[in-house]
């Protein structure tokens, strides 16, 4: 995509009515999340989704001029701090704002300053913004969170908004929005870790163990 044409896109997300826009992700849950391609990496060597599969990845997109990624940003460094000793991995992905095109430089400015710890990846031309989440519908809200399993399948779609702690009455959709997401990363995790304990059982073995199994704590 050129980024003319990514800009009309973004444009259009901006001014089009909101009736006339489908929000509904569900069509995506249980599907295969996109690879990514073109990404620009901050805060990490460059990364390939083949190669995280012993990890949940909670991947947001986000740009600085919106105002509820700026107050997402500490639900997801606080998700980074908490989750990651637990295979959780965030990812932002930040994409341009339709009416400037912002250096890599000034990229890293706005992720320390909004003190993002985690990996962050510029999706240059917006194709993978496109694959995950334009392509199927016009969306309102570009600033979506995907929660992807270990299968590398999409197992939850925050629809755009901010999600945070505390705040007045104001900001309960906010609230509920965070609580919501907390609960699904920490089904996953659990999920996750069920599966890693699971022992499987049979008159030959149980789990790595045989009966010829030395008694020996590197062979147990």
């Amino acid at each position: 995509m050129s980024k003319v044409s990514y800009i009309i896109v973004l444009y259009v997300l901006l001014v089009i009515p909101q009736q006339t826009i489908t929000e509904g992700g569900d069509q995506l849950l249980g599907k295969p999340a996109p690879d990514w391609s073109k990404l620009r990496w901050v805060n990490s060597d460059p990364l390939q989704l083949g190669n995280l599969t012993k990890k949940v990845l909670l991947i947001q997109w986000w740009t600085e001029v919106i105002p509820f990624c700026k107050r997402s940003s500490e639900a997801l460094n606080e998700f980074h701090q908490v989750f990651s000793q637990e295979d959780l991995m965030v990812i932002g992905i930040y994409y341009p704002n339709p009416f400037r095109f912002r250096t890599l430089d000034e990229i890293i400015q706005v992720a320390n300053r909004l003190g993002f710890k985690f990996p962050v990846a510029v999706d240059v031309d917006g194709k993978t913004l496109q694959k995950y989440w334009l392509d199927v519908n016009v969306r309102r809200r570009s600033s979506t969170s995907f929660l992807i399993d270990q299968k590398r399948e999409i197992c939850y779609i925050h629809l755009g908004g901010g999600y945070h702690q505390g705040g007045s009455k104001s900001h309960q959709q906010c609230q509920q929005n965070y609580k919501e997401l907390k609960t699904q990363i920490n089904k996953l995790l659990r999920e996750s870790a069920d599966k890693t304990t699971q022992l499987a059982v049979s008159e030959a073995r149980l789990g790595g163990l045989k009966p010829n199994t030395p008694f020996r704590e590197d062979q147990i």
